[in-house]
Parts: structure tokens; sequence; C-alpha cells
């Protein structure tokens, strides 16, 4: 063999350029796309959106939750730091 030849198994490889990645990337965000919008079509359907604001008005709300008849209501003893 002459050095300055390249040899057969060389010129029969395949070459592949940077854009063969996208037959694998397209399907596969295809794939996610449908499965993210199945997640979102579950979430409405669980009704996971029907009262979004009830949450943010309970949070402002200052009342306290009433207690359930097994639970005590302690009053509030301030915590002492160990180092008095």
């Amino acid at each position: 063999m002459c050095p300055s030849f390249p040899d057969d198994h060389s010129a029969q490889q395949k070459r592949t350029s940077p854009l063969d990645i996208l037959y694998l990337l397209i399907p596969l965000s295809a794939v996610l796309v449908l499965a993210i919008i199945g997640v979102f079509g579950w979430a409405l359907h669980r009704g996971q959106f029907d009262d979004v604001e009830r949450e943010g008005n309970r949070i402002l709300e200052s009342d306290v939750p009433p207690i359930d008849a097994d639970q005590v209501q302690r009053p509030a003893v301030p915590k002492q730091s160990p180092l008095t």
C-alpha cells in the first residue's frame, strides 16, 4: 500500500453530517410535546385549575382555622434561648 492514497476501507465509511441528529431530535421533541399536552389535559380533566384564587385568598385571611374536637389548643409559650 502506498501511504499517499487512502485505503479502500476509509473511502467506504459513511460520511455523516451534523444534521443527521435531527432525524432523532424532531420525533423525540414531537413525543415530548404530546406528553406535555397530555399531562396538561389530564390536569384540566382532574380539576387542578378549577379554583386557583381560593388558595391565594386563604393565605391572606387572618382567621385562625377552627380546632377539631380531638385537638387541644395550647397557649403560646415563648421559647427561651439555651444561652440565658
